[in-house]
C-alpha cells in the first residue's frame, strides 16, 4: 500500500471508515493490487477521486507512478500501466 498512513485518510488524515483505493483502476486494477500500488480514502475523499472533475485521481495516478518508479524505469511502467502519468518534472 502507497504510503502507510496509520489508519488515516492518504489525502484529508481523517481517520474512521476507510476505504482502499486502487490507484489505477478499470483493467489495472489488478496490477495496482500486486505492485501495492492503492491507498486508503474516508469516504468523502473517495467521492472526490470519483468526480467527474478527475483532479484528484490525477494527483494520486501522479504519486502511484513517482512510487512505481523507485524500483522500476519509467519505459517498465508505461509498458505496464500504458500511460504515462507524469507530465512536468
Amino acid at each position: 500500500m502507497l504510503g502507510e498512513n496509520d489508519g488515516k485518510c492518504f489525502i484529508c488524515g481523517c481517520g474512521g471508515r476507510l476505504d482502499t483505493h486502487h490507484i489505477f483502476g478499470g483493467p489495472n486494477r489488478r496490477l495496482s493490487d500486486e505492485d501495492g500500488l492503492t491507498v486508503t480514502l474516508c469516504r468523502e475523499c473517495h467521492e472526490l477521486v470519483h468526480d467527474v472533475d478527475g483532479s484528484l485521481r490525477a494527483l494520486l495516478h501522479e504519486a502511484g507512478q513517482r512510487e512505481y518508479e523507485k524500483t522500476h524505469t519509467r519505459e517498465e511502467f508505461m509498458a505496464r500501466y500504458g500511460k504515462n502519468y507524469i507530465y512536468v518534472e
